[in-house]
C-alpha cells in the first residue's frame, strides 16, 4: 500500500509512505490530513515517482525542530505513561528520587537529561540512548 499526502491547490505530493501501513496509522493520517491523503495500491509506476520522506526537506526541517524534551514526551505518551508513572519507573531503575516535576522540566526543556537517565529512558522505550542525549 502507498499513502500520499498532497498540498492544497497545487496537487504536489508532500510525502509518501510505502509498505504495509497499519490501520491506526491510516486512521491518523485521514484524521490529520482529510481529503489531502490518498491510499493507493502500489505498482511499479507509482512507486518510482515517490521520494524517501526521510531525505525530504520537510522531514529534515521537522526533525531539526524536535528537542530531547519533545522526544521524551512523545515516547512517554506513545507508551501511555503519565509523568508520575515515568518518574516512578526511573526511580526504580536508578534507586533515586526522581519526581514528576523533573519529568515536566525535561519535557519543557528546562532540565538537561543526565547520561544515567538517558540510559534508563532508552531501556524503557526500547530505543537508542542518543535519542535523549
Amino acid at each position: 500500500m502507498l499513502v500520499v499526502v498532497k498540498t492544497p491547490r497545487t496537487n504536489r505530493t508532500i510525502f509518501g509512505i510505502k509498505g504495509r501501513i497499519p490501520q491506526k496509522v491510516r486512521v491518523y493520517l485521514k484524521n490529520e490530513y482529510g481529503n489531502r491523503v490518498t491510499f493507493l495500491k502500489t505498482n511499479k509506476s507509482n512507486i518510482q515517482d515517490m521520494i524517501d520522506p526521510f531525505k525530504s526537506d520537510w522531514y529534515k526541517k521537522l526533525k531539526s525542530g524536535v528537542t530531547k524534551g519533545d522526544s521524551v514526551k512523545i515516547y512517554r505518551k506513545n507508551h501511555n505513561f503519565a509523568q508520575q508513572q515515568l518518574a516512578e519507573i526511573i526511580n526504580f531503575h536508578l534507586k533515586t528520587k526522581f519526581t514528576k516535576q523533573k519529568i515536566s522540566d525535561i519535557e519543557n526543556n528546562r532540565r538537561e537529561i543526565s547520561k544515567d537517565v538517558a540510559k534508563v529512558l532508552a531501556k524503557i522505550f526500547g530505543t537508542s540512548v542518543e535519542r535523549f542525549i
